[in-house]
Parts: structure tokens; C-alpha cells; sequence
């Protein structure tokens, strides 16, 4: 793809751009309202991937903002917690591709969904201060990430943590001034402050991180 083609935006990243036909697609490993998730190989190299998949032919001002937020943020913020980028698509059919975490989630794990690993309290211990040190990487470069629960804690074959989708996530200058979205995430694990106010801080984390910690202890759904 020529440069000029490409959105400026995405310029600082351009080599990380892929194509659907660079992979084989396996099967579908999620799917929702956004689009679906395959297991992917890549043709030439034999990677294993996972590739999201949106559904629209069209990205609308929103839908833009949300996805150039979580390429840059893969791109650029690198933590073995934190799941590994791969590539992107910034053109129809547009691609995300981070590396393939094939444990599922710590939500699964936690409800004992079939073929998820079983977590000892040693397990929970490790996780925990695995999603620290991630959460650590995204605070300490002004990133908060506004999605964190224990469905986007991914586990690999070792059971450590990769978190994962960052697509409402934010940056915020160095004195919190940028208004925020209401409402966003999940209400489960969202903070009181979200719910009524634009200019809620790190600390959203901070709560979301609590209520998994919760999840691990009793391994119920929170509310």
C-alpha cells in the first residue's frame, strides 16, 4: 500500500500494516456486535494469531476514533502483560491481529467454562500481579484503560495474564483535563464516578482491578 493511502494518523505505524489474505483463517474464536475473532495463521511466517474482524465496510467518526485509539495503544505501549500486536488493517476489511492466547479468559477460567485451566490460589496470586504490572505500563504512559474485567484478561499456556482489547481506552494530559465519556464499559466492573461524571481519572482502573480481585476470591459474577 503506497503511503499516501494510507490515513496520517496511522503513518507512524504503517509497517504494521497486513492484509486478510496474508492469513488462513481457522475458526471463529468470538464473535459480537462489532465483528468476529478467528484463530489465524499467517501464510508465510506460521504465526498464530488472533484476527478481529470488524463488520463495517465503513468506520463512522466514533467507530474511527475507538479503533485508531486501540492500534496506537498496541503499537506503542509493549508489556509482556500486555497483549502482543501483530498488525492492522486501516482499510476495509479493517484487521486487528494481536498474538493468539489460547487459554481464553480469566472469566472463563474463574465459572470453570469447559477446557479452561483450573486456578489454584498460587495461579490468582500470579495474575493479579500480572494485571499490576500491565496496568503499571498503560498508567505510568497516561492510559487508562476503562474496559478492565476479567473477560478481557486473557491466559496463556503458563496461566499469566494478557490484557486485552483496548478500544475504548483513553490517554490524558498531564492534568486530567480532557472531559471524559459517561457510561462507558461495563457496568460490572465500572466505577460509581463513571456513571455520572466526565472527569474521572486512573482511579477507574483501580476499582475495576478490585472488583476482579473479588472475582478471583469468590469466582461469582460481580452483582
Amino acid at each position: 500500500m503506497e503511503d499516501s493511502k494510507i490515513p496520517g494518523v496511522f503513518l507512524p505505524v504503517k509497517d504494521y500494516i497486513v492484509h486478510l489474505e496474508d492469513f488462513d483463517l481457522i475458526k471463529i474464536i468470538g464473535k459480537g456486535s462489532y465483528g468476529e475473532v478467528y484463530y489465524a495463521i499467517h501464510k508465510t511466517t506460521g504465526t498464530k494469531a488472533a484476527l478481529k474482524k470488524l463488520i463495517f465496510e465503513e468506520l463512522d467518526d466514533v467507530q474511527l476514533e475507538y479503533f485508531i485509539r486501540e492500534v496506537l495503544i498496541l503499537a506503542y505501549y509493549n508489556n509482556f502483560f500486555l497483549i502482543s500486536f501483530l498488525g492492522f488493517s486501516p482499510t476495509n476489511p479493517y484487521l486487528i491481529i494481536t498474538e493468539y492466547v489460547p487459554c481464553g479468559s480469566l472469566f472463563d477460567a474463574l465459572h470453570h467454562k469447559k477446557g479452561s485451566p483450573i486456578l489454584n490460589g498460587t495461579d490468582k496470586t500470579i495474575i493479579a500481579l500480572g494485571i499490576i504490572e500491565g496496568m503499571i505500563c498503560l498508567h505510568s504512559n497516561k492510559v487508562i484503560h476503562r474496559d478492565l474485567k476479567s473477560l478481557n484478561i486473557l491466559l496463556d499456556e503458563h496461566k499469566l495474564p494478557k490484557i486485552c482489547d483496548f478500544g475504548i481506552s483513553r490517554a490524558i494530559d498531564e492534568d486530567n483535563q480532557l472531559k471524559m465519556t459517561l457510561r462507558i464499559g461495563t457496568f460490572h466492573w465500572m466505577a460509581p464516578e463513571m456513571l455520572d461524571s466526565d472527569d474521572y481519572s486512573y482511579k477507574v482502573d483501580v476499582f475495576a482491578f478490585a472488583i476482579i480481585l473479588w472475582e478471583m476470591l469468590t469466582e461469582k459474577v460481580p452483582y
